[in-house]
Parts: C-alpha cells; structure tokens; sequence
C-alpha cells in the first residue's frame, strides 16, 4: 500500500467532513429545518469544539449577520446553545456532541410548538362554534 502525503490526507478528511456536514444538513431539511441549519450544525459538530460567528461566516462564505440569525433560530430549536470561552470576549456556540440527541431535541422542540399552535387553534374555533350556537339559538327562540 502507497504511502499518502500529509496534504492529500488534510484533502480528504476536510472533504469527509464536508460530506458529513452535507448529509447532516440533508437530515435537517427532511425534518423541515432549513439547511443553513443543518449545515451549520454539521460545521459545528465537525470542528469538535465551540465557534464564534466570524468561524462560521468564514467557513460557510456567509456574512456575520447571518450566522446570527441563523444562531439564534439554532438556540430556541434546542439544537445550539452559547458557551463562555475563557480568555475570548467573542461569543462561542456548541452543538450537543450525540448527534441522535440533537434530533430527539429537535424533534420535541417541534412536537411542542406544533400542539401549542392546535391547542391555541381548538381553543379560537371552539369559542366560535359557541359563538355561532348563541346565535342559532336566539334566532330559533325568536320564531
């Protein structure tokens, strides 16, 4: 077996990566999270260790307001969080590092959001059909 050079090996785990960070972004999109999420996680959980905003503007070609944006859609999905860095006034953000945990975490955050949003629903058209009976009756007692 060839020996291989520390640049080409540098070559393919980067572009392994790059795959890993693909897919994860792929996963994310079929559970209605965009990619630029999902990329980001998979860049987060690649690197193995917190990233600040200009990181990830660096590695994703993004601008440093966006990846904002997209950090804070990240921590109220339960998929992200803020990490203090001794030594670094920048703010760091981690990824869980199981990454089955980070779509139990989604999952649920989602699961939640959606019954509120039924319950808040059932709730309207339940005191409308009331609404609608009121007004039947009174009409029905009126003849």
């Amino acid at each position: 077996m060839g020996s291989i050079s520390n640049d080409k090996l540098l070559e393919e785990i980067k572009t392994t990566e790059d795959q890993i960070a693909d897919r994860i972004a792929d996963n994310m999109d079929t559970f209605g999270v965009s990619a630029t999420v999902g990329r980001l996680l998979g860049i987060i959980y690649m690197n193995r260790k917190a990233m600040t905003l200009d990181e990830l503007a660096e590695q994703t070609g993004m601008s440093k307001t966006r990846m904002s944006q997209v950090m804070r859609q990240m921590i109220a999905l339960n998929i992200a969080e803020k990490v203090f860095v001794k030594g670094s006034r920048k703010e760091h953000y981690t990824v869980e590092n199981d990454y089955t945990q980070t779509f139990i975490s989604l999952f649920t955050t989602n699961w939640k959001e959606v019954v509120g949003r039924n319950t808040t629903l059932e709730r309207r058209l339940r005191d409308r059909v009331q609404k609608l009976e009121q007004i039947d009756s009174e009409d029905i007692s009126r003849k």
